[in-house]
């Protein structure tokens, strides 16, 4: 039980490290949640500090996922699809809820890509163009978040229940799991997005957030 458990819970606290909290910190002294959209993602980090820092988190977010799902490979001799599973979405809630923060954090974008690079390449890539793509054409960041999540989420569960051959794929029914639940997460957590996509009021890429330093 312990072998079931504890990797499943490191996964929770790792995902509950949020990089974009903490460079806000770091970098400019404020705290990010007060800005923006409140998200402590690489988005709001961009709006906030800028491209460099944003790409760094960006980085970091997707790295822990694919590091940490790795290493459980690597470690955990008798790994199972159904412990990689729930430790992926024990990650993600974590990046999304994180208990160091008071369980406000991101909305799941950076770390739900990594997971899914680790559980599909070729879906995670082709979910992510997907993603540009629709950001590029309607300059909302939310947006082309929710396609290419609702993309990964459609195909990964469609090779999850056919086992349709896919090259680099483990094709294990249970990845259709993550593929709802993590997708289900991922779009909740653009609720308020979704309501300002509908308003027309939500922010284009592009836009900047002032700030008060030392606050």
């Amino acid at each position: 039980m312990i072998e079931f458990l504890l990797p499943i819970l490191i996964a929770y606290l790792i995902g509950s490290i949020s990089f974009g909290l903490l460079a806000g910190y770091i970098i400019h002294n404020v705290d990010i949640r007060k800005y923006g959209s409140g998200s402590t993602g690489s988005t709001n980090v961009l709006r906030i500090i800028g491209k460099p820092t944003a790409a760094i988190v960006l980085l970091l977010d997707i790295s822990k996922a694919i590091i940490y799902l790795k290493l459980l490979n690597f470690l955990l001799p008798n790994n199972t699809p159904l412990i990689s599973t729930l430790s992926a979405l024990a990650l993600l809630i974590g990046h999304i809820w994180p208990i160091y923060f008071k369980f406000h954090g991101g909305r799941g974008i950076a770390p739900g890509l990594g997971i899914l690079l680790t559980i599909n390449p070729i879906i995670g890539i082709l979910s992510f163009l997907t993603a540009i793509i629709v950001m590029i054409i309607s300059r909302y960041v939310s947006l082309g978040s929710i396609m290419g999540t609702l993309f990964g989420a459609i195909f990964l569960s469609f090779i999850s229940f056919t086992k349709f051959n896919l090259p680099i794929s483990n094709n294990e029914p249970i990845e259709a799991l993550y593929a709802i639940l993590g997708a289900s997460l991922i779009i909740w957590s653009h609720r308020k997005n979704i309501k300002r996509l509908l308003n027309k009021t939500e922010s284009k890429l592009g836009e900047k957030i002032k700030v008060k330093n030392n606050e």
